[in-house]
């Protein structure tokens, strides 16, 4: 009872720097307070007082944490390896689920910082989860049951590949759509808050779960058909705030939901079978290609237009593709187009270092072939792909959980003449053991596709990849190619 006049006064703080400064101390005492009562739960949970203490103390924390600001300061507190004892031990003794329901929605507020998501993966929240989902009936039918809403948006936050995303498929589909439902109340609404949550933290856990197809098409689309207004709800939406790119005094909250929608339709434009209700919605495209068009962005909105760019690569992309052939062209000075994520730039070095040991043929990659100050720039890595004859895509599981790298594939594929033209321009190379079988969206793609598999020496992968790139070369000597398999969009132009 005497930390009770020092919770008082936070009331008072306004400054987020005043409050990390100093207060971070408090809020270890009061991590340290509730860890006391949890090592000795089973002789103070019936204790009303003790318990009511409890609940108000998570509650104020729980509060403090929805400032994303403020998530850092906790995490350096040790929130992360608390938050992981004590939701095991509540799944197991909290009859009522307050304490439950506050330990979970800190899980979700600590996950939607970066550093707060990266401590919480360290401390195996996924696995500790995923234990506690039958203990605590998430995954039961009965809709007034508080806690699988952010359970569940704390699961897809804490996932890490595709296959901890299988394991909780069906759960992340049901409040998947509770989400997306969530959205449309809460962006109707003026403050843009519907059931506790800002419209950004909605938005945000859909921009994770849609890394899972299986989702995507339970949002947008069913056993009749595609939900186009479903597609245009984020287009539509996007319209309303798209302002928000571009002020530079927005808060963190109108910010986040901005960049999210973007990231949103961006997942959406990959697919091919999405693109008709994001291009006839005049307005969305518009602006799109208007964003996409901007000469000269500021530094603040670089890399919003060069996702912006992707989006439109996508549209534009689809409507040159079917445009009729022109004069046969044949492509000359053969180049190799290294496509991979940045999350494996240190293998990709070593890897390269190898290759160009045994093949004599330009390989382009990111690092050697684009300044610092371009790395946002879609139009660099545009133009090299349409100038390449043969594309080398790394797969990694990062690679194939990012929405990024699959929209490079995406359109390396369509400059080539689709899927069923990609094994005379492509080499499959897995970085990591089974990694083509990690996302189905990359397994539909290489279905019946030749991939060489994982080899754990570098130098017998760089020799089996100079051999198929001499086999493609000598392919290729005897191919032409009419203009329609060069495509030019109209803003991948030479800068």
């Amino acid at each position: 009872m005497q930390i009770i006049p020092r919770l008082v006064s936070l009331a008072n703080i306004r400054a987020m720097d005043e409050f990390s400064k100093k207060y971070e101390s408090l809020m270890k005492e009061l991590r340290e307070f509730i860890d006391e009562f949890f090592i000795n739960i089973k002789d103070l949970y019936q204790d009303k007082m003790y318990m009511d203490l409890i609940d108000h103390i998570l509650n104020i924390i729980w509060n403090l944490t929805d400032t994303t600001a403020l998530v850092p300061m906790f995490v350096s507190a040790e929130y992360a390896k608390s938050v992981a004892e004590w939701i095991q031990k509540l799944s197991v003794r909290d009859p009522k689920e307050r304490a439950t329901k506050a330990v979970i929605a800190i899980i979700h507020n600590l996950s939607r910082d970066k550093k707060g998501l990266k401590a919480l993966r360290e401390k195996n929240l996924f696995e500790i989860l995923t234990e506690c989902k039958i203990l605590l009936h998430v995954e039961d039918e009965d809709e007034s049951n508080k806690l699988r809403q952010p359970f569940g948006m704390s699961l897809i936050a804490l996932a890490t590949s595709y296959d901890e995303q299988k394991r909780n498929e069906s759960l992340i589909c049901i409040v998947s759509g509770e989400l997306f439902s969530k959205c449309k109340k809460a962006a109707s609404c003026e403050n843009w808050k519907f059931d506790g949550f800002h419209l950004s933290e909605f938005l945000n856990s859909l921009e994770v779960a849609f890394s899972n197809d299986t989702v995507v098409r339970h949002i947008l689309d069913d056993n009749t058909g595609i939900k186009s207004e479903s597609i245009t709800f984020f287009a539509a939406l996007l319209v309303s705030c798209y302002g928000l790119l571009f002020n530079q005094e927005a808060d963190d909250l109108e910010k986040r939901t901005s960049e999210a929608l973007l990231q949103i339709l961006l997942c959406i434009s990959n697919f091919p079978e999405y693109l008709k209700p994001l291009k006839e919605h005049n307005q969305f495209y518009v602006l799109i290609e208007g964003f996409a068009k901007q000469p000269k962005p500021n530094i603040a909105n670089q890399p919003k237009q060069d996702i912006v760019k992707r989006i439109w690569s996508n549209l534009s992309m689809r409507e040159n593709s079917t445009k009729e052939p022109h004069q046969l062209q044949v492509r000359k000075q053969p180049m190799a187009f290294i496509s991979y994520n940045w999350a494996d730039d240190k293998f990709c070095e070593k890897f390269l270092e190898e290759l160009g040991k045994h093949t004599r043929i330009q390989l382009w990659v990111d690092y050697k072939n684009v300044a610092k100050t371009e790395n946002n720039d879609w139009n660099s890595y545009a133009h090299a792909i349409e100038r390449a004859t043969i594309f080398i895509v790394l797969l990694s599981e990062a690679y194939c959980d990012s929405k990024y790298c699959f929209q490079e594939l995406n359109y390396a594929v369509a400059l080539t003449g689709g899927p069923t033209q990609v094994r005379d321009a492509f080499i499959f190379v897995e970085t990591q053991k089974d990694a083509s079988k990690k996302r189905e969206r990359i397994k539909n793609l290489l279905n019946n596709m030749e991939t060489i598999g994982y080899i754990e020496d570098l130098n017998q992968m760089a020799v089996k990849v100079a051999e198929s790139i001499e086999s493609l070369r000598n392919k290729n000597k005897t191919t032409t190619y009419s203009s329609s398999n060069i495509v030019q969009s109209s803003m991948c132009t030479m800068m």
